[in-house]
Parts: C-alpha cells; structure tokens; sequence
C-alpha cells in the first residue's frame, strides 16, 4: 500500500505508474497515483493551451520551410487510399462549408460573366478539355486539365471576367499551383 502526495489517499501499488531509476539501478513507484498522474497532465495540457498554440505559431512562422517540407513529406508517404479516405471522411463532416464554397465560386462566375460574352465558345472550351483527359485517359497517361481563368475572378487588386478571352486550358497540377496568383504590371 502507498498514500498519493496528491489525493491523500492509501492505494494499492499498482494504483501507480513504475519508472526506472538509472542512479539506483531499479525501479520506484510515482507519488501520485494514475488518476491523479492523468489530470495533472490534463490540467497542465489544456491549461496552458493558449501558450502551447502561440508558441507553436511562432516556431511555424520561424521554421515555414522545413515545416512545409516536413508536412509534404508526411504526406507523399501516405499511401493514396488513406488520402482518399481522409478526404472524404473530412467533406463529410464539412460538407456545408463545402457546398457554401461551392455556391460562392458558382455566384463569383454568375457576376463575372459580361452580357457579351460568347456561350457556345466557352462551353465548347470547357469540352475540348474532357476530350483531352481522355484521349491521354486511353493512351495510358492520367493527366488531368482545368479551364483556368488567365485574371483570377476573386483577387485582391484585379478581378477578371468570366469571358472566352480570359480562359485557358491548363494542367491540372499547374493551375492548382498558381492558385490564385496574378503579377500585375
């Protein structure tokens, strides 16, 4: 039997974790008994949480690249069912947000769209770029392409329109790495 330093209470000894000590040479019982051990640790987690998410802000800010580098690895490392599944499972549990972003670019499309523009050619660029997944599709090579608007619709110092000259056929791995990018001149 041993008494908790915490909760005062007369325990049995396997009401403790067991360490080993290196100067002694054998293992010694914690003072605290495991349910005291695990809310200690909880306070010390969540009351600190605030200090622990602002430190971490900064490292992240301090260490971006290897961060990201990191982060990239970890997750070409995953096998790709585990990515399909982790994304899935996060549009199920999201998937308001999703439908919310979803109505958003659909309404940012509607009023850039210009009375003048010319629909048949438009649709017809947005098939030629199906038609082109799939003649690489039957060749064997899996290369995905996007309509990508040249303006973005939505940027912070120019906003293009959804008309036939400000489309583009593009990669899919390309445009999704120029994002929402513009060098204005």
């Amino acid at each position: 039997m041993k008494i908790c330093t915490k909760c005062l209470q007369e325990k049995d000894k396997s009401s403790f974790y067991s360490c080993w000590n290196n100067q002694r040479n054998k293992y010694y019982y914690r003072s605290m008994c495991k349910e005291c051990d695990k809310a200690s640790s909880r306070n010390r987690h969540y009351g600190s949480k605030e200090k622990n998410n602002e430190r971490s802000r900064e490292w992240h800010l301090a260490n971006k690249e290897y961060a990201n580098v990191k982060r990239r690895a970890a997750y070409h490392a995953e096998p790709d069912n585990e990515k399909r599944r982790k994304r899935q499972k996060h549009y199920k549990e999201n998937k308001t947000l999703y439908l919310h972003h979803s109505k958003l670019r659909k309404s940012a499309i509607k009023n850039a769209a210009a009375k003048w523009r010319n629909d048949d050619y438009i649709k017809d660029l947005y098939r030629n770029c199906r038609e082109a997944e799939e003649i690489f599709n039957a060749v064997g090579v899996n290369v995905k392409f996007h309509v990508d608007h040249i303006i973005p619709l939505n940027h912070d110092k120019v906003c293009g329109l959804h008309v036939e000259n400000n489309l583009q056929i593009l990669n899919a791995e390309e445009n999704l790495s120029k994002s929402n990018s513009f060098e204005v001149i």
